[in-house]
């Protein structure tokens, strides 16, 4: 069946669908989805506009497309790194236990994309970032440990966590961002209630050399008291390509 007609001659219908491009996912934001709950997602990345169907590989949960729509580029970031449409749709998932990563497929007339990997969370695990904290006056306190979700929204923003802790305590701080599509190229610093820096970290080189470009930073405290756990990205840019997943933990020594 001839139905497409190309510049040239005509093209059957299964050549044009192998000629299409097929869907390609960057990231989702956010980057963790809560069990037991309806969440709205937004799956970002290119060739998106056609989506028929969102997949998941857990069992029991439900995806519904709500909107396929232009994904806004900000001015200082490139559509060929972070996609230039999105899918906004309402996912639920099963209640879970524990933290676990789940795998997502966009289907279009043109094939499937690549599964693509975000976490999902116990709901009462899960801390949502809440605005604004952008400073040591307006930093959000957290209770240890903690899985925090949040993005660095626009150019320049730090994102700012308030917690309390014991001389000797060892304070370890996690980002999950690169790894999972972000564009944030996190870097993690830890502040004193006096604002002397106790530590600041960008990259962490891997076991076999590489970098990875999010931040991972332990640090054995000095004294106790009120310390501030500060989230900015490396290039000072910001938006909706640039969420992250942040785990902070307490140890005693």
């Amino acid at each position: 069946m001839w139905s497409t007609l190309a510049s040239g001659g005509l093209l059957n219908a299964e050549d044009a669908k192998e000629s299409a491009e097929l869907p390609r996912i960057a990231l989702c934001n956010p980057l963790l989805v809560e069990s037991g709950t309806k969440t709205e997602l937004v799956i970002r990345g290119w060739h998106l506009s056609d989506a028929t169907e969102v997949k998941c590989d857990l069992e029991d949960a439900t995806i519904t497309i709500l909107k396929q729509e232009a994904a806004p580029v900000p001015g200082r970031q490139d559509a060929k790194e972070i996609g230039d449409t999105q899918l906004r749709v309402e996912i639920t998932i099963p209640a879970v236990e524990t933290s676990r990563q789940m795998n997502l497929v966009v289907k279009t007339p043109a094939g499937e994309s690549e599964p693509h990997t975000f976490h999902v969370g116990a709901q009462s695990q899960v801390i949502r970032e809440k605005e604004p904290n952008n400073g040591f006056q307006q930093s959000q306190s957290l209770s240890l440990p903690a899985i925090i979700t949040g993005d660095i929204q626009s150019d320049r923003e730090v994102d700012v966590y308030l917690l309390e802790a014991k001389q000797g305590q060892r304070l370890k701080a996690d980002i999950l961002a690169r790894r999972y599509g972000s564009a944030l190229d996190s870097i993690l610093t830890l502040y004193a209630e006096d604002g002397e820096i106790l530590e600041s970290i960008d990259d962490v080189e891997s076991i076999s050399g590489s970098a990875n470009s999010d931040s991972m930073l332990e640090v054995i405290l000095p004294r106790s008291g009120r310390f501030f756990l500060c989230i900015q990205d490396a290039h000072d840019r910001g938006g909706p390509a640039h969420p992250y997943i942040i785990n902070v933990e307490l140890n005693e020594q």
